[in-house]
């Protein structure tokens, strides 16, 4: 008779339990998982940064992307390497990401997640520290680096107008490629701009996104909208250091992972660099203006909510008939 092996785990707190006949599948996931893919895409798009001006903007936007693509892939395995060792590929299968962001917050916040085996504190360094199995003295300094690593990806994640452009920009391509300068001067004439010798610039970035985010006009009715334009600069030279050092955070958490599930004949290795500035530069580049949203916002009050009913009604037949 064939073995079937039941795999308990949770997702932030929702219990599953994953039953399989093949425990081999589970570690031929592992084996497929390819940390270098965003490397690829760091190397192919870092000399088109050089080129005109279009061609700069989409190898800036790809870059920008595949970061927080990379930062995605990087915190689901890593918390399922914490709920789920033996059974990653059914964690990775089944979150959503409301669950990740949660259990992110949590570490992020301190604060206790469940964890198999479990953890006695919890935060980015603790994390880091449990998965590198090496001696004492490479430990620390890989905890320390690491730890701190995480934590600004961790920051750059959880950040909602990050969240908002990521949906905006791999769902539907709905963003306007392109940073912003900021300039501000006192007016002298009403409708009459300021001559730009007599502005204070602010700062900007030739690199960023413009996009719109939806929000509700009454905080109880979700049925009535407003269009809120927000604009972004970044730096992609940020991102190109970023995306190395995704690609070495999962591969340590690979290899975590391997160990945990005692996966033979493969080679086993944690990727680092003995250079602690390097774990700085996905951040190096500082924006001095990051964002902006200069939208004419609707006052409630002014206006009157169309009900549900009405809005349905706009498509009955009496009115397509007419």
């Amino acid at each position: 008779m064939t073995n079937i092996f039941p795999f308990r785990f949770v997702i932030d707190e929702t219990p599953y339990c994953l039953w399989t006949s093949e425990r081999e599948q589970l570690h031929r996931f592992l084996m497929g998982i390819d940390p270098k893919y965003f490397e690829h895409i760091q190397e192919v798009h870092a000399p088109m940064l050089n080129s005109d001006d279009k061609t700069k903007q989409y190898a800036a936007v790809a870059l920008r992307t595949a970061y927080f693509q990379g930062l995605e892939t990087f915190f689901a395995l890593i918390c399922s390497a914490f709920q789920a060792p033996h059974s990653t590929v059914g964690w990775m299968l089944k979150y959503k990401n409301e669950e990740l962001r949660n259990l992110i917050k949590k570490i992020h916040n301190g604060e206790p997640i469940l964890a198999y085996p479990s953890l006695e504190a919890t935060d980015w360094k603790v994390i880091a520290h449990r998965i590198f199995e090496v001696d004492d003295e490479s430990r620390n300094f890989l905890a320390s680096n690491f730890g701190k690593l995480w934590e600004g990806f961790a920051a750059d994640f959880l950040n909602s107008e990050n969240t908002s452009e990521y949906n905006n920009i791999k769902h539907g391509l709905r963003v306007q490629m392109g940073g912003f300068e900021l300039y501000m001067g006192r007016a002298t004439e009403i409708g009459v701009p300021t001559p730009e010798e007599d502005m204070i610039h602010f700062g900007g970035s030739e690199f960023g996104t413009s996009f719109y985010e939806i929000q509700k006009l009454w905080r109880d009715n979700k049925f009535n909208i407003e269009l809120v334009k927000r604009s972004l600069n970044w730096n992609p030279v940020n991102h190109l250091f970023g995306l190395q050092l995704i690609s070495h955070s999962i591969q340590n958490v690979l290899t975590f992972l391997k160990l945990m599930n005692k996966i033979q004949d493969v080679k086993l290795e944690y990727w680092y660099t003995k250079d602690e500035a390097f774990y700085k530069k996905p951040w190096e580049q500082i924006i001095e203006v990051g964002s902006i949203n200069l939208s004419p916002r609707i006052v409630p009050s002014s206006i009157s909510p169309i009900s549900k009913e009405d809005i349905l009604a706009f498509y009955s037949k009496s009115n397509l008939s007419t």
